[in-house]
C-alpha cells in the first residue's frame, strides 16, 4: 500500500490530502491510548488467555506470529504461502536461476537488444520487457526493486510502478 492509496483517503488533491491527513493524526495524538487497540495481538483477540488455554487443550495447537494480526486460520493461511514462496524462490535459485536469464529470455521472446533495456530505452516492446522482468523476478527470484532497478538501469520507482502496472493487467485478464 503506497503514499499515494492512503492520502487518496484524506482527499483528492495531494496538498490538501496532506494537510487532512497530518490533522488526522495530530487529533489522534490529543486522544492517548485507547486500551482495546494497544497490545494483546492473538491473546486479545482470542479474548484472553483463559480462552487460549481452552483453545490449547482442544487443539493442542495455536499458530501466532507477532507480526500478523489475526485469527489461527489466518496466521496458518499467511504463513503457508511464505513458506511456499520461499521454497519456490529456494528452488529456482538452486537451478541457478537468476535476473540475467530472466532478462535472455523476457528480450528474446520480444525481440528485444537486452542492451536498450539496460540503457533505459523507452521504446513500447522495451517497456513491456522491463515490465516482465521486474514482475518474474520479484515472485520468481524474490529480488527487491532496487535490486531489479540496478540490472535494469532504471530508478527503482520505475520497477515499483513496472511491478504495479503488470499485476494490475494480469488481475483485468
Amino acid at each position: 500500500m503506497g503514499t499515494d492509496y492512503i492520502l487518496a483517503q484524506f482527499g483528492k488533491r495531494k496538498k490538501s490530502a496532506q494537510t487532512a491527513y497530518r490533522r488526522f493524526i495530530e487529533e489522534g495524538f490529543t486522544m492517548g491510548q485507547n486500551k482495546e487497540l494497544v497490545g494483546g495481538g492473538l491473546i486479545r483477540s482470542l479474548g484472553g488467555w483463559s480462552q487460549v488455554v481452552s483453545m490449547k487443550r482442544k487443539d493442542g495447537v495455536i499458530r501466532s506470529d507477532e507480526r500478523i494480526l489475526g485469527r489461527n486460520d489466518f496466521v496458518n493461511t499467511i504463513l503457508k504461502e511464505a513458506e511456499e514462496r520461499q521454497i519456490r524462490q529456494l528452488k529456482l535459485k538452486m537451478s541457478h536461476r537468476n535476473i540475467k536469464s530472466i532478462i535472455g529470455e523476457e528480450c528474446a521472446k520480444r525481440k528485444v537488444n537486452p542492451n536498450e533495456l539496460k540503457h533505459g530505452g523507452r521504446r513500447r516492446k522495451v517497456s513491456q520487457v522491463r515490465d516482465a522482468v521486474a514482475l518474474r523476478s520479484t515472485i520468481e527470484l524474490g529480488l527487491s526493486f532496487a535490486e531489479i532497478a540496478r540490472h535494469l538501469g532504471v530508478s527503482t520507482s520505475t520497477i515499483s510502478r513496472a511491478v504495479e502496472r503488470t499485476e494490475i493487467k494480469a488481475r483485468d485478464k
